[in-house]
């Protein structure tokens, strides 16, 4: 196929899910099906032609229905969050029906609506389409979407209801109302002074990602009208296509330095040939299938020589950084490396294929993008050290910290891997937590946490007398026989949970298992609240335990400055 064919096809394609979302908000009843259709196509779109579908953030065809245009749009910045947060295809496309039906209650054009129901429409629609949002199970997402409305913090609120809630605000301003359409950075300017830590992430988001000026006409020093094809400055220079506003055309495909042009306001549009400029380039985000199997790991820790693991290890980037941040916490100073075979010579070749296990794990952990990362990182990193205290302090199994924090790793992999926190907050309106209990629910009473932690452990090749005691741990006290690792794995759990909670069963059961603990060996074990001092201690400095809303992404560890989304280009 041409490159002529492949645009118009994506034009038509274009046009065609604008004709989709009209029929959707016209339609006396609207199936799921008709939702779960357009989502996924707009899905499609956005990863077979993101520049075409981003460019309707700045370009806005006429003749079409309101809601229409705001479904376009809220597709477009998710696409945008989806591409520089790096979400799952199954989580962006539950969102993608969320923004689909979140103003469905507005279709309704002979009610009246308050500015409340028209800044907040999700709790409308549900109310109004309960059977539908039970269909599409978006009946958890917009219960939350409201919670600046109810003056509630980010954190009392889902990560899937924050960006949902989001794209509808920052849409709502891009529709035709007063005659001008406000740019990204004009919407992000009257954003910002009120805006919580999670809308700034999700600002910092957009800002990062030169693709939302795609579509932007400018105009040069020399007052030629272009519009932008290509944003993202290759060499300082970008792609334009001059605009002959005498005719109404578009002629030729230029390049220009991004300094010297002003940005001009978004535009409207009644000719297609507006959106005909960008060709099929599928977006290539990492996904868990991608990463490197075990066998090639095996191959690396096997190598010969450093040099050769070196090269091995620079044909994996994201795996080869997560290797360097183990090797710098090994360093005396703790100083970044830059290098693979400095970090190899400080792993050293005896700890290299647990800590290459170890990076494995936590790049799929990374990649799953889930709402609670940072929290499932401290966990981790306090049930490693729980691990190393009572181990210690038993002279029980003489684990090192290598064997310690790759147990700790296969112990939390499988909290990564459930989508349910996706639709809750950490902490409700009524101050119930709910990391405490999703840790609850899945260490010790999920049959398929149980199943994952054995699968894992099993692949990792990791002794078998461990994959035995994922089996033993939670059959305290009804089983007689039961392993040292068992016991010693269902205590440092436990420690670990009770600094996760607040609960007073937790003391009881830390203290049942303590005593557990305590038959293998001959040294007495100190008091609960001891340990919890010393792992508290152990764990410094690390963030908060306490709840905190973050969305995954490094962008949300920046400190609080407000995101330059206007770039080179003068407004």
């Amino acid at each position: 196929m041409n490159n002529t064919t492949s645009s118009d096809k994506a034009v038509h394609l274009l046009a065609g899910l604008y004709q989709q979302a009209g029929q959707l908000y016209a339609s006396a009843e609207v199936s799921a099906s008709q939702v779960q259709q357009l989502s996924a196509a707009l899905l499609a779109l956005s990863q077979t032609h993101p520049a075409l579908l981003l460019s309707q953030l700045s370009l806005t065809p006429k003749e079409q229905s309101l809601l229409a245009l705001a479904a376009l749009k809220q597709s477009a910045l998710l696409c945008l969050l989806q591409r520089q947060l790096k979400l799952p295809d199954n989580w962006c496309l539950l969102m993608l029906q969320a923004v689909l039906v979140q103003p469905l209650a507005l279709a309704d054009s002979s009610a009246e609506f308050s500015a409340a129901q028209q800044r907040y429409p999700a709790l409308l629609s549900l109310k109004t389409f309960p059977e539908l949002c039970k269909a599409l199970n978006l009946a958890a997402v917009f219960k939350l979407c409201d919670h600046k409305a109810k003056n509630r913090p980010y954190w009392q609120s889902s990560s899937t209801s924050l960006m949902v809630s989001f794209c509808w605000q920052v849409a709502r301003l891009m529709l035709p109302g007063s005659g001008r359409f406000p740019g990204l950075e004009q919407i992000s300017a009257l954003f910002l002074p009120q805006a919580d830590q999670a809308e700034f992430v999700l600002w910092q988001a957009i800002s990062q990602d030169p693709l939302w000026l795609t579509g932007r006409f400018v105009q040069d020093e020399e007052q030629q009208l272009l519009m932008l094809i290509d944003p993202v400055a290759q060499q300082g220079m970008l792609r334009l296509v001059c605009f002959d506003k005498q005719h109404k055309v578009f002629s030729a495909i230029t390049e220009l330095p991004e300094y010297g042009l002003t940005l001009l306001q978004p535009r409207t549009f009644n000719d297609w040939a507006y959106c005909s400029f960008w060709q099929e380039s599928e977006v290539q985000l990492a996904t868990p299938d991608k990463l490197p199997n075990l066998h090639w790991l095996q191959q690396l820790a096997s190598a010969q020589t450093v040099s050769q693991q070196s090269k091995m290890l620079q044909q994996q980037p994201e795996l080869s950084e997560l290797v360097k941040q183990q090797a710098s916490v090994l360093s005396r100073q703790q100083l970044e490396l830059d290098s693979e075979k400095h970090a190899i010579a400080l792993i050293g070749q005896h700890n290299l294929p647990a800590v290459l296990q170890q990076s494995w794990l936590a790049q799929h952990c990374l990649l799953q993008a889930h709402p609670w990362h940072q929290q499932l990182l401290q966990f981790r990193q306090a049930l490693q050290q729980a691990l190393l205290l009572l181990d210690n302090s038993l002279d029980l199994l003489g684990l090192n910290s290598f064997t310690a924090s790759t147990l700790a790793w296969c112990c939390c992999w499988p909290l990564w891997q459930q989508n349910d926190a996706r639709l809750y907050p950490l902490v409700s309106a009524q101050g119930r937590g709910y990391l405490e209990l999703y840790l609850k629910q899945q260490l010790w009473k999920q049959p398929q946490y149980q199943q994952l932690l054995c699968k894992v452990l099993s692949h990792l090749q990791c002794p078998p007398d461990w994959t035995v005691a994922a089996k033993q741990y939670r059959a305290l006290p009804q089983q007689a026989q039961i392993s040292a690792q068992a016991l010693l794995l269902a205590a440092a759990l436990e420690l670990t949970l009770s600094l996760f909670s607040v609960a007073q069963d937790q003391a009881e059961q830390l203290e049942q298992s303590l005593r557990f603990l305590q038959q293998t060996s001959k040294k007495p074990l100190s008091a609960a609240a001891e340990y919890q001092q010393q792992l508290l201690v152990s764990v410094q400095p690390c963030t908060e335990l306490s709840p905190l809303c973050n969305l995954i992404s490094a962008l949300g560890n920046e400190s609080r400055q407000n995101p330059q989304i206007s770039r080179q280009i003068t407004a």
